[in-house]
């Protein structure tokens, strides 16, 4: 393993496969963990091999893949002028040299260096061919000894792997560190539903900000004959160059060239020209060029806003667009609404350059937990039968996230999605049945903002709730009303006179052993030692009272899981709750925010114990932190001093305690049916006036639709007041 290869604690997790806690918790408990060597306090770096020996030392060897190591080495490149992601192009070229043949690895300085220059003639010389945006990306490498250390490595993993994957490895891993500075490529899925929406497959692709080249990348297999790109960024330039240079044979893939430069005020290619235009542009800028380029040609739909960078490409795109051309534009959904885009949009709208719009699933891309849009658009004089209908379709309901369904769920956004775009070319009316769409003149849209977003346009959601679900629903709340009045408590225990009885601290209850309090750690959850998943119950499901929701991983410690009868307290709430542990907790684990308290049920009754706590007495004397009612507010309920009576006494106390709750309980699940019961009425009432009929067939003989009985609770809906 390469010596001085720096790691962070993230990275040691990914490669031992446990949680990042877990890395943190190693750090705190065992002294003869590696020092840092680098880093910050708040993100520290590691010696790799150090790491990996402290490692074996406790049972767990790293199998670390070479390619991993390799990326290690290029971040930690340190004495070289260049950047990361300039360093990740240097290895590039060196893996494009070993595509032609993986034994010719120089073995010193000068035939590294002839090694890369070759291989920058390779990319600059595409068969009878300059990429002529190439050439101003070409600069003269004088190699450090650790570059020349990364490089033998790259070679060692070209033996083990192909060129292109280890390169590929690489640029992922640079891609995953660079989302935190904003920069995320293009999701492969949706480079290829973009594409899907182009539809063109001929002539020229253009992507005015190419980024990684993740779009063009994905046209190599479409038909195209060229393929263009623009990215400001210098290295991310070159990696796409070399990335597309990997993915197109010369002898049969399609001519491409890709420019370093700003495409707003430094535009490469000829307007006009292309057959498709697909970009994802960034978003948000401020700094685009509005003064310098505000009279600019291509502002044929009004000037952008300063606001507005994001109609500044649209416009960009729209005038590189040729006859019968398509734009497909990735475009956050703010810019469908903002005031200041008014202008522009109507413009787009009166003159037929907006043909459509998507609304996406969220979280398609690193810093994007909003649903996106795909807007597609034709240069008015491009279309051969203009229509004045706009498309909107919203697909941002099916979920596109990281999760074991990924691949099914992108084939249905992909299915609806280019179903309706396909049926609505043929013939500007139609949507081909998908239900997420709908075609709206353009005449509608031009109302009050001119708002773009396609929820506006489509139906409400019907939530097609029957005349069945409505009458077992209503019985259930009759039912809980019902229950509710045989669990109204009584106003205490029957006991004669007020109990005499000794005050005692939960502290000293403990130190005793009447008592067990115990808190877990954020650190203890995940130590590397992981059963099968549980519940975790955290502070929010005790002041609820609802069921835990999440599971975590745990270690084989009988100590953190909750047993029936233990007292659960949170550690921060709006007020003190102590809630007794019945089946819906037992077996799950503690969170950090939540302290346990397991009573000796011969001294200690736990529903006394609870009920106390809950109390406002118990509240005063646990609260370590002051603030308004609707803050939360910080508990040690070991500084309560509990009144103690005799055990019988507890008992009886324990058992109106426990009637309490079991009422509040009743009365918190006869909300929650009685809201939805009331939500669902009021949905139904509200889509029969609208025509649409979600549930069963009108009872016409009923006069009354609510029919409030004697209960209280409305009867299943009759015909509607006409």
């Amino acid at each position: 393993m390469a010596e001085g290869v720096e790691v962070t604690s993230a990275d040691i997790a990914r490669l031992a496969a446990v949680r990042p806690s877990a890395v943190t918790n190693w750090r705190r408990r065992h002294t003869d963990f590696p020092a840092p060597i680098g880093g910050s306090d708040k993100s520290p770096t590691f010696n790799l091999a150090e790491v990996a020996e402290w490692l074996r030392r406790q049972g767990r060897p790293l199998e670390i893949p070479l390619a991993d190591v390799l990326w290690r080495m290029v971040d930690s490149l340190r004495d070289t002028s260049l950047s990361t992601g300039d360093n990740v192009g240097v290895v590039g070229l060196f893996l494009l040299h070993l595509h032609g043949d993986l034994t010719d690895v120089p073995d010193d300085r000068q035939g590294f260096t002839r090694a890369l220059t070759r291989a920058e003639h390779a990319m600059l010389l595409r068969g009878d061919r300059v990429v002529a945006g190439l050439v101003s990306l070409l600069t003269p490498i004088e190699l450090t000894d650790d570059q020349l250390a990364v490089l033998r490595m790259a070679g060692q993993c070209a033996l083990i792997d192909t060129p292109s994957a280890v390169f590929d490895h690489v640029c992922q891993r640079y891609f995953e560190r660079s989302a935190i500075n904003g920069f995320s490529p293009t999701p492969p899925e949706l480079a290829e539903l973009m594409l899907d929406l182009a539809s063109a497959g001929r002539g020229t692709l253009l992507d005015p900000a190419c980024g990684s080249a993740e779009i063009l990348i994905a046209a190599t297999k479409r038909g195209y004959r060229q393929l263009l790109g623009q990215e400001t960024n210098s290295a991310l330039a070159r990696i796409a160059v070399l990335r597309l240079t990997f993915a197109t044979p010369s002898a049969t893939g399609p001519l491409f060239d890709v420019h370093e430069g700003d495409s707003l005020r430094d535009d490469a290619y000829p307007t006009g020209n292309a057959h498709a235009v697909v970009c994802s542009p960034p978003f948000g800028e401020r700094n685009w060029g509005h003064e310098e380029l505000s009279l600019d040609a291509r502002w044929e739909y009004g000037v952008p806003p300063r606001v507005e960078s994001e109609l500044a490409w649209v416009q960009h795109c729209l005038a590189h667009g040729g006859r019968g051309s398509t734009v497909v534009m990735l475009m956050p959904p703010a810019v469908a609404s903002r005031p200041s885009g008014k202008k522009v949009r109507t413009a787009l709208v009166t003159r037929g350059a907006i043909r459509a719009v998507i609304a996406l699933p969220p979280r398609l891309a690193a810093q994007h937990s909003v649903p996106l849009q795909l807007w597609i658009l034709q240069p008015p004089s491009a279309a051969p039968n203009p229509s004045s209908n706009i498309m909107f379709a919203d697909v941002s309901d099916r979920s596109a996230s990281t999760s074991a369904g990924e691949s099914s769920a992108w084939t249905v956004v992909q299915d609806l999605a280019t179903r309706a775009w396909t049926a609505f070319q043929k013939d500007g009316s139609s949507t081909g049945g998908v239900t997420q769409a709908r075609v709206v003149p353009a005449h509608n849209v031009l109302t009050d903002g001119v708002d773009l977003t396609p929820r506006r346009y489509l139906p409400a959601p019907s939530r097609g709730v029957s005349d069945g679900d409505l009458t077992a629903l209503r019985q259930q709340v009759q039912a809980l009303m019902t229950q509710l009045q045989g669990a109204i408590p009584s106003t205490g225990p029957a006991i004669g006179s007020t109990p005499s009885s000794r005050a005692v601290s939960l502290h000293d209850l403990a130190n005793t052993g009447a008592i067990f309090i115990r808190r877990t750690h954020a650190r203890d959850v995940d130590d590397g030692s992981a059963t099968s998943p549980v519940p975790i119950v955290r502070a929010e499901d005790l002041v609820r009272g609802t069921r835990p929701k999440e599971l975590v991983p745990i270690s084989d410690d009988p100590l953190q899981l909750i047993q029936e009868n233990d007292v659960l307290v949170p550690i921060a709430a709006p007020r003190l709750i102590a809630r007794v542990a019945g089946e819906e907790y037992s077996g799950a684990c503690l969170s950090s925010s939540v302290l346990l308290i397991r009573a000796n049920s011969s001294l200690v009754d736990p529903w006394f114990l609870a009920g106390y706590l809950s109390s406002l007495k118990g509240d005063h004397q646990a609260r370590i932190s002051t603030g308004s009612p609707r803050e939360l507010l910080r508990f040690d309920p070991r500084r309560v001093r509990l009144p103690l009576p005799d055990l019988t006494t507890q008992q009886a106390y324990g058992r109106t305690f426990r009637s309490l709750s079991d009422f509040e309980r009743i009365l918190r699940t006869a909300n929650e049916r009685a809201e939805r019961l009331i939500r669902d009425l009021t949905d139904t009432l509200a889509a029969d006036l609208s025509g649409v009929m979600p549930r069963g067939t009108h009872d016409a003989s009923r006069s009354d639709p609510m029919n409030i009985g004697d209960t209280g609770v409305p009867a299943l809906l009759g015909s509607p007041p006409r």
